[in-house]
């Protein structure tokens, strides 16, 4: 399995950057309860699915397994640890021009995830019981 550069989400941009962070109480807002799709490129990336508990699921696209993990603040950054994984993966999250951006924290050369759209379908997960 690839290691999972999930969307571990947000925090806050620089001027250099030009779009405006989202705050810890703005990413939970936006995440509580919901799935989000996210696309490199214009190009379908993955899919997260957050609980209570500030749990997830993570599932890139057009794979059939899900990584669950949690997730916390760290500073200006979202910080995701997976099962399958040692380690956290931090994501700075920035909404620019209307959309809303998931950089890698640390890395800005590394691209960045732009969030597609929202919603409530649990992600297909038959490890986990999840979305069935």
């Amino acid at each position: 399995m690839r290691p999972v550069l999930l969307p571990a989400l947000f925090a806050f941009a620089t001027a250099a950057q030009g779009g405006e962070a989202l705050n810890l109480e703005d990413f939970e807002r936006l995440v509580a309860g919901k799935t989000l799709d996210f696309t490199e490129g214009g190009a379908p990336y993955g899919s997260e699915q957050f609980f209570a508990g500030r749990r997830s699921l993570w599932r890139y696209a057009g794979d059939a397994e899900c990584a669950s993990g949690t997730w916390r603040p760290e500073g200006q950054a979202i910080c995701f640890r997976y099962d399958h994984l040692t380690g956290e993966i931090c994501w700075r999250i920035i909404r620019e021009g209307g959309a809303i951006f998931a950089e890698l924290h640390g890395s800005p050369d590394a691209g960045r995830l732009e969030l597609g759209f929202i919603d409530e379908t649990p992600l297909p997960c038959p490890q986990t019981g999840a979305g069935t």
